[in-house]
């Protein structure tokens, strides 16, 4: 019995937005509260909030 390609196509894309959303809780349980407080209190525009904390939370360490 075959599976129609519809089927397959929205079980991947189930799968791909459970996972993706999966990751970004994780990522935002496992800010610090002092992350999160600046976060929450900045006045910016939402994109310029999420590269702020991205920027924060993955940039490199000066030598």
């Amino acid at each position: 019995m075959r599976i129609p390609k519809v089927v397959a196509r929205a079980y991947l894309w189930l799968v791909g937005a459970g996972t993706l959303l999966g990751v970004l809780v994780f990522a935002v349980a496992s800010q610090s509260s002092l992350d999160a407080a600046r976060i929450a209190g900045s006045d910016a525009g939402y994109a310029a909030t999420l590269v702020s904390a991205m920027t924060v939370s993955q940039g490199r360490r000066l030598p």
